[in-house]
């Protein structure tokens, strides 16, 4: 097939369409460019990134077949639960077939109430997922009470938490009840200074923590032992 001359649209790194007449690059968006270019079939260059401009049609119809496979792979997963990062690559996927199916003169409403169905659910993500852990204010317990609760808290409340973990970072003896619960209770605790380190996995997979310290007095004597 003979190549033709083609003036290609590229918009942050991706070809989203093509003239055979040289464009005015002044009416051009932030961050798109024109490349002027030889190719044989310009049109399934769509959607594609810049680097395979000079690649062959077959290749380019390989690129287009695995990307139907991945879309394909995606909708068995629709069931599934996406976290932000998958949200957000099916967006960007989304929109680089919206402006695909825009090009070619192609009704791209389905698309656009897929995109936006899916950007609320990003923003609803983003928004509800933890973004803090609060330990507890640090206190002072006098001996011999030698324990003391831990109560942790999550912020937004509503968010969902994959898992929780309580340790010791400072301090000598003691041991935490239930270190998997946000509200637990460390026992047998010495005289002396503790810091108690709470971790919460989000459901992005980011873990979150905070510290509360304890502070273990002596035993206060009483008057009449001091008198002996």
């Amino acid at each position: 097939m003979e190549k033709v001359e083609v003036f290609l649209e590229v918009e942050n790194g991706i070809i989203i369409g093509f003239q055979d007449y040289e464009i005015d690059t002044s009416t051009l968006p932030k961050g798109t460019k024109i490349v002027k270019a030889k190719v044989e079939q310009p049109d399934l260059l769509l959607g594609l990134e810049e680097k395979y401009i000079s690649s062959k049609p077959s290749t380019v119809e390989k690129l287009l077949t695995q990307k139907i496979q991945n879309l394909t792979l995606q909708s068995k997963k629709a069931d599934e639960p996406l976290n932000d990062f998958q949200l957000k690559s099916k967006l960007k996927s989304l929109l680089i077939d919206i402006q695909l199916a825009d090009e070619l003169d192609e009704d791209v409403s389905d698309l656009k109430r897929e995109f936006e169905k899916l950007k609320k659910a990003y923003k609803a993500l983003k928004k509800d997922s933890i973004t803090k852990v609060d330990a507890g204010r640090a206190r002072t317990i006098t001996l011999p009470s030698n324990k003391t609760n831990l109560n942790g808290d999550v912020y937004p409340t509503k968010g969902e938490i994959k898992s929780v973990s309580w340790s010791k970072v400072k301090g000598s003896g003691g041991r935490i009840t239930n270190p998997n619960s946000l509200t637990t209770t460390a026992t047998g605790l010495k005289k002396g200074y503790y810091e108690f380190k709470l971790s919460v996995t989000n459901d992005q997979g980011k873990v979150i923590s905070d510290i509360v310290k304890v502070t273990v007095l002596g035993k206060e004597k009483r008057k009449d032992e001091d008198e002996d």
